[in-house]
């Protein structure tokens, strides 16, 4: 019995080999603090998001996260007085680490929404509202998500940015 499949190519009836994945145990996602929200860090005292927002921004790309950064922190309410003005203002780029547990039980609480308020697909992208700590942790001791903060003498370089 001839079968009405064309051969087209070498390999078009072989199976094709599933791919083997490494598993990942964390998500790391960058943020840019302010100094003042940098100190409350290091001073192990609940991080404050913007007051307008009253969330922060979390980026997969640590490059995206600096866009953030420079965007939002120049930005200003709407009919702010003063009128806001252009300087440049520091910050530090921040890694927070969070663990599968951390990532479902903030987004069923709805704490940790991915997408960037538009488009909630868009990859990369998440949003925390409410306050963040140094780590946090749930019942029994189970870690949802830790900081870490990037090397101050070779971030920027393994950014691409040069020292001037």
């Amino acid at each position: 019995m001839a079968s009405s499949m064309k051969r087209t190519a070498e390999r078009a009836f072989e199976d094709p080999i599933p791919p083997t994945l490494t598993p990942v145990l964390e998500l790391k996602l960058h943020m840019a603090l302010s100094s003042i929200q940098f100190q409350m860090l290091l001073d192990r005292r609940p991080i404050l998001p913007d007051p307008y927002s009253g969330r922060f921004g979390l980026r997969s790309d640590p490059l995206k996260a600096i866009e953030r950064a420079h965007y939002f922190m120049n930005w200003s309410a709407p009919y702010a007085e003063p009128p806001p003005q252009t300087r440049i203002k520091k910050f530090m780029l921040c890694t927070v680490s969070f663990t599968p547990v951390g990532i479902l039980t903030l987004q069923q609480s709805q704490i940790l929404e991915p997408g960037d308020g538009n488009n909630a697909s868009r990859p990369g992208y998440y949003r925390y509202t409410g306050p963040m700590f140094d780590q946090l942790s749930g019942e029994g001791g189970v870690l949802y998500y830790k900081f870490s903060v990037m090397s101050s003498k070779n971030s920027f370089e393994k950014l691409g940015y040069r020292r001037i």
